[in-house]
């Protein structure tokens, strides 16, 4: 046999092989619960990468709320710098989408000797839905100086997490009346 067909039946394997595995299970990063108020559905806790050159000691945790009663989505997040910080805002920005949000801080505490602060945010869902339509690298900075808090997700961590927050939102579309 050939070593182009040999080449040519080993892609063609590969690619109908591709076609059976089973898609990545959306639902296990989500959690939806029915009250009496409606549904909501809380998207787990995920991390986005630092970015190197500000005050981030560490990766940001992020988790969101959605639900049937309310037009916002709800970003809660927990970020360890090395000093106590205040900030009044977040930006968020992927691709052509840059949108700027009011902040409401939870908690400040110490960690040793750095600070963990846990602060809320809120987007509309007319932004929530630009923003898992827009591909690119998507950055959180948390303050307006050039060494606030700044974080990253790449293209690709970025895309799967899309997946998943467009899944969350078509959750939430399913359940209103």
């Amino acid at each position: 046999m050939s070593v182009r067909r040999r080449i040519f039946i080993a892609a063609t394997a590969i690619l109908l092989f591709s076609f059976f595995l089973p898609a990545e299970n959306l639902s296990k990063h989500v959690f939806t619960k029915t009250t009496p108020d409606g549904t909501v559905v809380f998207v787990k806790p995920h991390k986005i990468k630092r970015d190197g050159t500000t005050q981030a000691l560490k990766d940001m945790e992020c988790d969101i709320v959605l639900t049937t009663f309310s037009d916002t989505v709800t970003f809660t997040v927990s970020l360890i710098t090395p000093q106590p910080i205040s900030f009044d805002s977040v930006e968020v920005s992927v691709g052509n989408f840059n949108s700027y949000f009011p902040v409401e801080k939870l908690y400040i505490e110490p960690i040793g000797d750095n600070w963990s602060s846990r602060v809320r945010f809120y987007t509309p869902v007319s932004d929530f839905t630009r923003l898992y339509d827009t591909s690119g690298i998507l950055r959180f900075k948390w303050g307006y100086n050039d060494t606030a808090p700044s974080y990253i997700l790449n293209n690709k961590d970025w895309n799967k997490r899309r997946q998943i927050y467009r899944f969350a939102f078509d959750v939430i579309s399913h359940n209103k009346h």
